[in-house]
């Protein structure tokens, strides 16, 4: 490890869910970065956003998954798990999302002191064709 930033980094090995369970459940964090199995990005969701400090943000990775998500007819079980994700992050009144404008694979959410949202969710899922016209 890198001496200069040695002493910051708590480097833990193991699976992902027991590792952020076994850390202390108080908010913590300014930035968080999920980009692990899809089937449990749920999962990661509701062990990191109580993690997450108030104004701090969370990175998901993969949303909307390059246009698929929005796709009816898509019914891989790592899309529903990513479907599944979004809807949980729109009804989420713990944070505020944002970055619906910015290109895929990142879409951001805040979270609020209060619990509740700031301001009313405009994230929407940004299909391949949409985002391919704005060239």
């Amino acid at each position: 490890m890198n001496e200069a930033v040695g002493d910051r980094i708590d480097l833990r090995l193991g699976p992902a869910l027991d590792t952020l369970r076994s850390m202390p459940a108080e908010p913590a964090y300014d930035l968080a970065f999920i980009d692990a199995d899809y089937l449990n990005y749920t999962a990661y969701w509701e062990v990191v956003v109580p993690r997450a400090r108030s104004g701090g943000a969370i990175l998901v990775d993969k949303m909307p998954y390059q246009a698929r998500l929005i796709d009816p007819d898509d019914t891989a079980d790592t899309i529903r798990a990513v479907r599944e994700l979004d809807e949980r992050i729109r009804a989420d009144d713990r944070v505020e999302v944002g970055g619906a404008r910015a290109p895929p694979p990142w879409r951001r959410a805040s979270v609020t002191s209060s619990g509740r949202s700031r301001a009313p969710s405009r994230a929407r899922a940004t299909g391949a064709a949409e985002r391919d016209s704005r060239r």
